[in-house]
């Protein structure tokens, strides 16, 4: 949720404020982005919450400020927040930067209808105390919703608003990493099922009307809390609803915007939804939209953030199936970042690893090895050979090299990234359960299946204590571990591992996800060899794969 302070102002189109007040011509943005000035925006907080900074309790932590209310729960509060924030440093010490960069403090308080919003003014993420306080809030909850109002601060910084016509677009990005950042986590099922749930909402529920809904029934609520008097509540929605009332008609004046502002935000809304159909964008992101009259700078073709809006529009189209595109768009993100941040930079490594991934989905493994030597190497002199990212870069140098059956070449690569992992997050952590099964998986695929169950055995055994026995990724070792034993002649064994891991990806994905359809592979070539081929066909159907006489491919 993004909360946008009247007193900010948008820039009208002659290049002053509503109140007449210059612009930053340098800070202005163009076509498809509603114009902002950050200048202007950090200068009007309204009075009244710089009197509530004021008299609050404040602690640093990592350049951030952590605020809330003088309260007999300072304490508490403080403390719940600062485990969120560790969590997040701990575990994705790559996005607590990002988050570093993009909020000036996290502030504790009532925000009604919501649990959290991003104010613009403050470039601050806005926690509800009652939801930080609730028993039912765990650090990693909490450390979720910070990331997905960090992300609603980078979308903004980057020029994309938080109109109705976008909003749900928008909550989906932002959902979308409360994901990616849950799966890094060692107990993090409880952040997918939200962040689930929430994908899941309809459309309608990030309307205005929707919103105003909550925000008045959270109102309420603290209100209770603070027992006020049944009489001064009543009263206080009589006054809303005369308040209301008089625009109810029409375009509520907050949400007013001059015409070029409209037409901009229907021509973002119509390049996005190109996007989502496949078709690449005919304005190129960070250049001029033509037939505008009123154009103003963008933050440009070659600009950091620029780089950034491609790559969440390329997660986007090839999430949709569109590769071609998505490819397209991660190269040009890998060229602006090789050139605003230098070709040694980690995130130009991080944007190597995408397109390494998007080729990955193209089938082109040759042009994999490229990609990924280069970010072995980047990360390796940048951050050092034993940091945690240059044990994935080498985990995902060394998966490549075992599937073009280069094992000679792969195990060295995947036994360093174990003992990198094992040294810097420990023996029980999910990333260390990862490198055991990826070098499981390259042991039984040489031949080395002894060797290679320990391994398995090993990494099951700390998925299902550090992420639980239903998590994806318990699942996908499960199966990796039914593949061999079913190579081995020990189908019975197999087949019960291989239910437990297709019901978990099942349950997890639905059955158009590849890890579930790799589940339903090993699961019916088991079958098959157990003779039951009727009930192996029908569970390739299920899924829309092929019959074939004999077991097919590991997953």
């Amino acid at each position: 949720m993004v909360y946008v302070d009247i007193d900010v102002s948008l820039p009208d189109t002659n290049g002053s404020d509503t109140n007449g007040s210059d612009t930053n011509g340098s800070d202005q943005t163009l076509g498809r982005r509603v114009s902002r000035n950050r200048k202007l925006r950090k200068r009007r907080v309204s009075l009244l919450d710089r009197l509530l900074l004021l008299f609050s309790t404040s602690r640093r932590v990592d350049k951030l400020w952590i605020v809330t209310e003088e309260s007999s729960k300072s304490g508490l509060v403080l403390s719940r927040v600062i485990d969120a924030l560790c969590l997040i440093k701990t575990h994705d010490p790559h996005r607590f930067n990002r988050i570093l960069r993009d909020l000036d403090r996290m502030w504790e308080l009532v925000v009604p209808g919501a649990d959290a919003r991003y104010y613009v003014a403050l470039r601050t993420c806005e926690c509800n105390r009652r939801f930080v306080l609730d028993d039912a809030s765990s650090p990693e909850l909490i450390a979720a919703t910070i990331v997905h109002e960090a992300t609603h601060a980078r979308l903004w910084h980057c020029g994309i608003g938080y109109e109705e016509e976008v909003r749900a677009r928008v909550e989906k990005v932002c959902i979308r990493r409360e994901l990616a950042f849950a799966a890094k986590l060692p107990s993090g099922q409880a952040v997918r099922a939200r962040a689930e749930q929430k994908l899941a909402l309809p459309h309608e529920f990030c309307s205005d009307a929707h919103a105003e809904d909550r925000h008045v029934g959270d109102r309420v609520a603290a209100l209770r809390d603070f027992g006020t008097p049944a009489w001064l509540m009543r009263a206080l929605s009589a006054v809303r609803v005369r308040r209301v009332a008089p625009t109810s008609g029409g375009a509520h004046p907050d949400t007013a915007r001059t015409p070029d502002d409209v037409a901009r935000l229907q021509e973002a809304q119509r390049e996005l939804e190109r996007a989502r159909c496949g078709v690449e964008p005919t304005v190129a992101i960070g250049q001029p939209t033509p037939g505008c009259d009123h154009a103003e700078p963008t933050l440009g073709p070659e600009h950091f953030d620029t780089a950034t809006i491609l790559v969440n529009l390329a997660d986007l189209v090839q999430a949709q199936g569109n590769l071609a595109m998505a490819r397209s768009l991660f190269e040009r993100a890998l060229a602006i970042r090789e050139k605003v941040l230098g070709p040694d930079h980690p995130d130009t490594a991080t944007t190597l690893s995408y397109l390494a991934d998007l080729l990955h989905a193209q089938g082109d493994l040759a042009g994999m090895r490229p990609l990924l030597e280069r970010a072995l190497a980047i990360d390796e002199k940048a951050l050092g050979p034993d940091h945690p990212s240059t044990a994935i870069d080498l985990s995902n140098l060394g998966g490549l090299l075992r599937k073009q059956g280069n094992f000679a070449a792969a195990r060295p690569l995947l036994e360093r990234a174990l003992k990198i992992d094992q040294k810097a997050l420990g023996p029980e952590h999910p990333d260390t359960a990862r490198d055991l099964s990826n070098l499981a998986r390259l042991l039984s695929e040489s031949g080395q299946r002894k060797e290679a169950e320990a391994y398995f055995l090993g990494a099951i055994a700390i998925a299902e204590k550090a992420l639980g026995p239903e998590h994806p990724d318990t699942g996908r070792y499960q199966s990796h571990y039914a593949r061999l034993l079913l190579d081995a002649g020990r189908a019975a064994k197999a087949l019960a591992l291989a239910e437990t891991a297709l019901t978990t990806h099942e349950a997890s994905f639905g059955v158009d996800h590849p890890w579930t359809k790799a589940s339903v592979r090993v699961t019916a070539d088991v079958l098959a060899v157990l003779g039951r081929m009727e009930e192996a066909a029908f569970l390739r159907a299920r899924v829309g794969l092929m019959a074939n006489l004999g077991p097919s491919p590991g997953p």
